[in-house]
């Protein structure tokens, strides 16, 4: 059976979702307002690689981003919810993560699932709220 990268995309989302005890929500694409949650995570496709057939068979590899987006700051939430609770969150949000992708290297329609590279963090802005985001590339080799 070939897998689309939809199907992986949305399994590998269905999974966080299962198993993160931090995330608010999980997405398996990025909407354009998040609507105030937070911590949210977003997995989103990145790249496909589908050589050519041999007589070994086909080994196609996904490459996705996960994406988690922490807010910010709110000084107005009781108790207020600080910059220091982001990056507190966010790195727990991280670990959280990797310990699904340790716990799950192979699956229902993946034969491995790991990081690609190293993550990056920065600050962006959706729906005008300030996030803090941190892009996780995993690559997945399908069945």
């Amino acid at each position: 059976m070939t897998y689309s990268r939809r199907e992986s995309r949305e399994a590998l989302a269905s999974l966080i979702r299962a198993r993160s005890t931090i995330a608010q929500h999980v997405y398996s694409y990025l909407p354009s307002d998040f609507g105030g949650e937070s911590p949210i995570v977003v997995v989103t496709g990145f790249a496909s690689e589908r050589p050519r057939m041999t007589m070994r068979g086909v080994k196609t590899t996904f490459h996705f981003i996960v994406e988690t987006f922490i807010l910010y700051a709110d000084p107005t939430a009781v108790p207020p919810w600080t910059e220091e609770d982001a990056e507190n969150t966010m790195d727990a949000l991280e670990a959280d993560i990797a310990s699904i992708v340790s716990d799950n290297p192979t699956g229902n329609c993946w034969n491995s699932l790991s990081y690609d590279t190293m993550s990056a963090v920065s600050k962006v802005t959706i729906g005008g709220v300030a996030y803090l985001y941190e892009a996780i590339p995993l690559v997945m080799e399908v069945l």
